[in-house]
């Protein structure tokens, strides 16, 4: 028989075991693909669950919790038309946690008249006034904080910050010339809002725009009696807002803030 003939009529083996290795080794890759929809939804929501279980941001410095807060204060009040009361004074708070604080906040006032305190004083012919001072304020107040982050400066310095709302208890002694039942201790609320601008891990720089509530009178006024002679001082009292801004400087006890988890 012709040899090219018998050559033609083996089976060609190697190249059919090629092809069979190829085939067998795509089914497997395939096989390995391809993942049951069961499954794939169970590894899915079990992913979700350690996410949402676990803590959105770690190893974040807890600035305000667990840490004593001594702020030294110096302000002026805004809302008396006929005296700028300006105050010094401090806070002590003690941030429970990273929200949350007790504060006692005390500012002793000294006054100056404002302009039109002036041009009533040098008007003063039908009438004779006197104008209200802030001796002291003292409140007990909670602190909350809402709101907390960074921002640049010069796209160089990066500081932290918060802003926090205040409300409590107050109180203040006010002093009324010639009208001695608008007088003394006057109970009320405080409220306000605040920023912190956190310089270091162990002070911060804190502006504050409060409103201290209670019943007062900005004046009290003497009429004249047509014999010349003044009457008795007149002063209507009623609650008013008593705005006061702050500026302080807190330092924080311990210096070294706790890291979360």
């Amino acid at each position: 028989m012709n040899p090219k003939i018998m050559t033609a009529m083996i089976p060609n083996r190697p190249g059919r075991l090629r092809l069979s290795l190829g085939i067998a080794c795509l089914s497997v890759a395939a096989a390995a693909l391809i993942v049951p929809t069961g499954d794939a939804e169970a590894a899915r929501k079990g992913a979700l669950e350690k996410l949402e279980e676990g803590k959105a941001v770690r190893r974040r410095r807890l600035l305000r919790g667990g840490r004593f807060e001594a702020t030294p204060i110096f302000g002026f009040s805004l809302s008396n038309p006929y005296k700028r009361n300006y105050y010094a004074g401090g806070r002590l708070a003690y941030h429970m946690t990273d929200r949350w604080a007790l504060g006692i906040t005390a500012l002793a006032g000294f006054s100056g008249t404002t302009d039109l305190g002036d041009q009533i004083t040098t008007q003063r012919q039908v009438e004779d006034s006197s104008f209200s001072e802030n001796g002291l304020i003292a409140s007990l107040e909670a602190i909350y904080t809402p709101l907390y982050g960074k921002y640049a400066v010069a796209g160089r310095y990066v500081f932290d910050y918060d802003l926090h709302l205040i409300f409590g208890v107050a109180g203040t002694s006010l002093a009324l010339e010639d009208a001695a039942d608008a007088e003394g201790f006057k109970p009320g609320g405080v409220l306000g809002i605040g920023m912190r601008t956190f310089v270091g891990d162990g002070w911060s720089i804190n502006l504050q725009l409060r409103d201290y509530i209670y019943s007062s009178a900005f004046n009290a006024v003497r009429q004249t009696n047509p014999d010349g002679s003044p009457t008795e001082a007149e002063a209507d009292e009623s609650f008013n807002n008593n705005f006061t801004l702050t500026l302080g400087v807190g330092f924080y006890f311990p210096q070294e803030p706790e890291i979360s988890d």
